[in-house]
């Protein structure tokens, strides 16, 4: 369907096409009464199979209502279109956000990366403060604002409260807790495992080996799977610092007890790295003023842009 083509909901003009996902899209739109900029979902039902998606865009809007912080994408709020008491179209109203995803956002130096962990950490924790497990972390969720590195986590659909047991497998496979494959019940340790998946897939260039086969139409065939494959970082990308390298294979541990056990001890290790890494530069700084070399200390982390 042309963006154009979209009802158009009345009150807003919608200005460019964002994106498309699963049985929708993402149109960007402007308040014509108060000017103020916004990301609308758009969300058709047209089979029994799209009220799921349905569901999740209500889900996304009450978590989201939830839990306030910066690193939270806002949603103001939901217009439905209804037939015979049913949903047949649902607008989803967002915080419009100016930024890449983390899959496609290049960085320029590991204290940037570093930045953007802490601040995706502070952002999961405050949905742990606030009672629920984000279950759906990837670099295609979490949108970074150019100049500023600022983080939003966006995707709160399959958002659920601590302790809740799913009826089917949700989540992302390459990303995906081993609880979550096995429908067990999922907590704060859950959004550790997808947070460190994360970050192994930016520090090295590949995905960390999860619980669950990535190919479409095998949810009959999940199975538990070995982790022979996946080397730590510093094995694959020498310039990840030890630290990091082992603060990523903890949050991936297969059993739970094994990872951190809250998110805030990931954000103190991760403040831990980002005070060495401001000394290592001031040292770099002073070495480079003295010695006149061209060299940077994170010069060939993976995805730095020189």
């Amino acid at each position: 369907m042309s963006w154009k083509k979209v009802p158009q909901l009345a009150g807003y003009e919608l200005l460019e096409r964002l994106g498309a996902g699963a049985r929708g899209t993402i149109h960007k739109a402007r308040d014509r009464q108060t000017k103020r900029v916004v990301a609308i979902k758009h969300l058709v039902r047209r089979s029994a199979e799209d009220e799921r998606f349905i569901a999740q865009a209500e889900n996304e809007l009450r978590v989201s209502q939830r839990v306030s912080h910066a690193s939270i994408r806002r949603c103001y709020g939901v217009v439905r279109d209804r037939s015979w008491l049913r949903t047949r179209q649902l607008f989803l109203l967002m915080e419009y956000v100016e930024g890449r995803t983390l899959d496609h956002w290049r960085f320029g130096s590991w204290g940037e990366l570093l930045e953007v962990f802490v601040s995706l950490a502070r952002g999961l924790a405050a949905m742990h403060d606030a009672g629920y497990v984000h279950a759906d972390i990837k670099p295609s969720n979490v949108l970074v604002v150019g100049g500023t590195r600022e983080v939003k986590i966006i995707d709160l659909g399959q958002s659920c409260p601590i302790g809740h047991r799913k009826d089917r497998v949700q989540g992302t496979p390459d990303y995906m807790a081993p609880e979550q494959v096995l429908r067990e019940p999922l907590d704060e340790r859950t959004d550790v495992f997808n947070l460190g998946a994360t970050m192994y897939s930016l520090l090295t260039g590949r995905v960390f080996e999860t619980s669950m086969p990535g190919t479409p139409g095998t949810a009959g065939r999940i199975a538990l799977q070995s982790r022979r494959g996946s080397r730590p970082p510093q094995e694959v990308n020498p310039d990840v610092p030890l630290a990091l390298s082992r603060l990523v294979m903890a949050c991936c541990a297969a059993g739970r007890e094994s990872r951190p056990r809250t998110m805030a001890q990931v954000v103190s290790r991760l403040d831990l790295l980002r005070g060495r890494d401001r000394r290592g530069r001031r040292r770099s700084a002073r070495h480079d003023r003295e010695a006149g070399s061209r060299n940077h200390p994170w010069r060939g982390v993976a995805g730095a842009s020189g």
